[in-house]
């Protein structure tokens, strides 16, 4: 009788422990699980926010371009028409320059 509840009493100890060891382990997987879940949740954030912000940048970036490539469109009409007059301006000094050198001979016919 003795052996068996001194048997007894030193199972108990040791589920005692095992118990005490098993607890412990399930409360650090469960916080481990919180912990993973909250990385979780906060990488959500973060990409979503992460996702607004590339969206606005991309916005922000085709609003520059837009108004870059309507100030080169400006610019270029701009010089196109300045190449334009400067032509015509090159074909009016020739002219007048040929006028000049032709002078004396148009004068002798007179």
């Amino acid at each position: 009788r003795m052996k068996r509840l001194t048997r007894r009493w030193l199972n108990n100890k040791e589920n005692a422990k095992v118990v005490a060891a098993w607890n412990k382990w399930t409360e650090f997987l469960y916080n481990l699980t919180a912990h993973e879940e909250k990385v979780k949740r906060d990488n959500e954030v973060k990409s979503a926010f992460m996702l607004e912000q590339e969206r606005k940048q991309k916005l922000s970036l085709r609003i520059v371009q837009q108004m870059v490539n309507g100030c080169l469109a400006v610019h270029l009409n701009m010089w196109c028409e300045w190449v334009k007059s400067r032509k015509q301006q090159k074909v009016i000094v020739q002219r007048f320059i040929n006028r000049m050198k032709n002078r004396g001979a148009v004068m002798c016919m007179n």
